[in-house]
């Protein structure tokens, strides 16, 4: 909290979280005794994988040189991976810098009266925070303020003259060093243009040209109830229809229709209101919820009258904020360029006058009311150079810039444009965050075609989205949509590799098209040079035994036995791996192997095949010390079906004879011929065992470990023939809370597939085998 542009270290937000749970439980402890529990524990969380790299050096760094001070114990020396972790390519700190100078107006008196004073702010690299009271004549900087935003030409030597008599002395040099500046301004001091600075009058850019300059409200009025735009959907409006009461604004019209076409062309949801009467805006506002609100057209600024300030929009007509104030849910980018040069006549002026007063009426109004970002002209701007800012603005907001770079790049481009004949540029005042966007990146809006310059950008955004993945919260459609795009727009920039293909062949598994899955490892796999890895192969072939049984399973290929040889091949593949060496996940997939080829074959080849797949299954939980639940409950449920195919009853111990035709390699060659089972007693007693806390792996989060308690119930379940409506009802509701959290449609998919296998290996029918087909079937509504 409060690192980065907020002007604190990694190291020292985590000093100050660990000083306050400190203060917090002294202050705990004095009051309440030994009543209230204090706290114990803190945990740090952190989105992105870098962050939370510096996040663990520096808190190593406490332990090791300041425990003393701050009394904590490391609790792991090891970062743990929660769902949704997302990583990204570092950059260099110091370009998102975001000086932060603040400015307010304060009354004073002295001996000549009362007046008005500037009091500036601003954080340094030292322990202190600078601030300076400046007494420049207020009345003289508002002069040349009414100078530039009644005249639309840019003059250098009068901005020159503004920062002269704005910035107190010890200030100037900081805003000279060019870097972005973020200013904290009262609602009084956010009337100054200080988008106007400029620190030379000869060969120089303005200070907001140069380097960002985004502006923040300090006020102690605000909204606190804030209900967020959901959707993605804008409100354009241009050119009210104005019936005589002041001219039309032709090039409103345009502006309003340019950004539409900005809009439509990045795939945004937009409603365009243009050259329409007023009840027609008033209900459109209304009649819908808008993250984005754009109005081009006249503004007005009457400070007596703050009903007569805001935009015109018919005969004695206004827009104001008071009005947005009325809306239920809060837009998140309002851009409000309503001080158009236009063609205004000259018996219109009288609207106009401290029209630059407008932009911060407006603005401070919107950002009390909790809008994130603002954008307003402040005077009569060019009606070329407006249009120019507002689609290069949107652009960039669309393609997922931050809101401070994307105004940066807005004025850069209209000062090299039209600089010389107008200060257009400088006219826009912007309020809100600098790191705030629209969205997040251009692969997830699918506002824009992907562009990449190196293969590291898609392997990150690739490894994001498989992380977005496993929360469950991303519908299959989406995630299929943004590999898409991450894939065209590597294959166009030549920017193929290994390590790409193996994600978009994982992701496709992930997304249940296990045939395009086994398709991109089959061209992984053909590639030259091709570096993966043995994972690639594992997926590969567990993926490849699903296509088959579904293939088989089709109508069409009802009555084909060469299914049986292909299931032979990748058998005999994952045998292969074994020789590399024989873990817990290569016996786990050689028992899913074989349970799988039990489902398209009948008589002994199936018992062969099921005896095959609990024998493998057992191998995979005796490899660990401690066990995975997979392993165990299929072991058990496929012991199960086994004697409920032969009619056996599973009661005591005993020694299962295991065919001498599997192989096992030599490391493990005196498991081959034979294997002892529990008593089902002793099963449902492991099974109770492995609920407990004790069982559970501390490491990183895991959809498999999280689903445990959903396994064990389903093969208690099996165990016990306890296939009653109660029994099923409660399997199905741990089911649906795991699924109510997390799991993606690959492990919704493989869970429902179980079942499938589970009651499709039953010989005939019984209780339990339509428990399970009822299961699945409820399963599968919940998607």
């Amino acid at each position: 909290i409060g690192c980065g542009y907020g002007g604190l270290s990694v190291e020292n937000s985590m000093k100050a979280v660990i000083e306050g749970v400190n203060n917090a439980n002294a202050k705990v402890a004095e009051w309440c005794k030994s009543e209230i529990r204090t706290i114990e524990h803190i945990e740090f969380v952190e989105l992105f994988e870098d962050k939370a790299l510096s996040a663990m050096h520096a808190l190593s760094r406490i332990y090791e040189k300041e425990n003393a001070v701050f009394n904590i114990k490391m609790g792991s020396s090891k970062i743990k991976k929660l769902f949704g972790g997302r990583k990204r390519i570092p950059v260099d700190g110091e370009e998102a810098w975001w000086n932060r100078i603040s400015v307010k107006v304060k009354e004073t008196r002295d001996k000549t009266g009362s007046g008005e004073s500037l009091v500036f702010g601003a954080s340094t690299g030292d322990a202190r925070e600078e601030e300076r009271e400046l007494f420049s004549s207020t009345t003289l900087i508002n002069l040349f303020i009414d100078r530039m935003s009644t005249q639309n030409q840019w003059d250098a030597h009068a901005a020159k003259t503004i920062f002269e008599l704005m910035i107190p002395n010890e200030f100037k040099e900081k805003l000279k060093r060019k870097g972005n500046i973020s200013w904290i301004l009262d609602v009084a001091a956010a009337s100054y243009p200080w988008e106007l600075l400029q620190d030379n009058a000869r060969n120089a850019k303005p200070l907001c040209v140069n380097a960002g300059m985004i502006r923040q409200l300090s006020t102690r009025d605000f909204r606190t109830n804030i209900k967020r735009v959901a959707g993605d959907k804008a409100l354009i409006i241009g050119d009210p229809m104005l019936n005589g009461f002041i001219n039309q604004l032709p090039e409103a019209e345009n502006e309003a229709r340019a950004v539409t076409e900005v809009m439509k062309t990045k795939s945004y949801q937009c409603t365009p209101v243009i050259s329409a009467p007023a009840d027609e805006i008033v209900q459109q506002l209304f009649c819908d919820d808008y993250k984005i609100i754009h109005l081009a057209g006249h503004g007005v600024y009457n400070a007596a009258s703050p009903k007569q300030s805001g935009m015109v929009i018919g005969d004695e007509l206004y827009l104001t904020t008071a009005d947005f104030a009325q809306m239920s849910a809060v837009p998140e980018l309002v851009f409000v360029n309503c001080c158009h040069l236009g063609k205004v006549k000259a018996a219109d002026e009288k609207y106009y006058r401290k029209r630059y007063m407008l932009a911060a009426n407006v603005g401070t109004q919107l950002i009390e009311m909790g809008v994130k970002a603002v954008v307003a002209a402040g005077w009569a701007v060019d009606d070329a150079a407006a249009a120019a800012f507002a689609k290069r603005f949107y652009a960039d907001m669309l393609d997922g810039v931050a809101f401070g770079e994307a105004v940066k790049n807005a004025r850069a481009e209209v000062y090299e444009k039209y600089h010389a004949s107008n200060n257009t540029w400088g006219a826009y005042q912007c309020y809100g965050d600098p790191f705030y966007r629209l969205v997040r990146n251009a692969a997830e809006s699918g506002h824009s075609a992907l562009k990449y310059l190196i293969a590291q950008q898609a392997e990150i955004d690739l490894e994001n989205l498989i992380s977005d993945m496993d929360t469950g919260a991303l519908e299959t459609d989406e995630a299929l949509r943004r590999v898409q795009a991450i894939s065209h727009a590597v294959d166009t920039g030549g920017l193929r590799n290994s390590i790409i293909s193996e994600r978009e062949a994982f992701l496709y598994g992930e997304m249940g098209d296990y045939k395009t899955a086994v398709e991109k490892y089959e061209s992984l796999f053909k590639m030259e040079n091709a570096q993966f890895s043995v994972s690639a192969l594992e997926k590969y072939c567990n993926l490849s035994t699903k296509v088959i049984v579904a293939d088989h399973l089709e109508a069409a290929r009802s009555r084909k036995t060469d299914d049986v040889h292909r299931i032979a091949k990748i058998i005999e593949r994952l045998e292969y791996l074994l020789l590399i060496s024989p873990t817990a996940e290569r016996y786990a997939l050689l028992g899913s192997a074989f349970k799988r080829k039990a489902i398209i074959t009948v008589g002994a080849q199936r018992k062969a095949a099921l005896k095959a797949a609990a024998f493998y299954y057992y191998l995979s939980a005796k490899k660990s010390n401690a066990p995975s639940i997979y392993a165990v409950t299929n072991w058990f449920e496929l012991e199960a079906i086994i004697r409920a195919n032969e009619n056996q009853s599973w009661t005591t111990k005993e020694t299962v004879s295991v065919s001498s035709t599997l192989f096992v390699p030599d490391s493990d060659i005196t498991l081959r011929k034979s294997y002892p089972l529990v008593s089902i007693d002793q099963a449902l007693k492991t099974l109770s065992e492995m609920q407990s806390p004790a069982h559970q792996s501390p490491g990183d989060m895991d959809y498999w470990q999280l689903a445990g308690e959903a396994n064990i119930a389903l093969c208690g379940l099996i165990l016990g023939a306890k296939a009653d409506k109660a029994a099923l009802s409660a399997v199905y509701d741990l089911y649906k809370r795991l699924w109510g959290k997390t799991g993606s449609v690959s492990r919704r998919n493989i869970e429902r597939e179980h079942l499938q296998a589970l009651y499709q290996t039953y010989s005939h029918k019984n209780k339990v085998k339509d428990s399970l087909k009822t299961l699945e079937k409820r399963l599968e509504e919940l998607g």
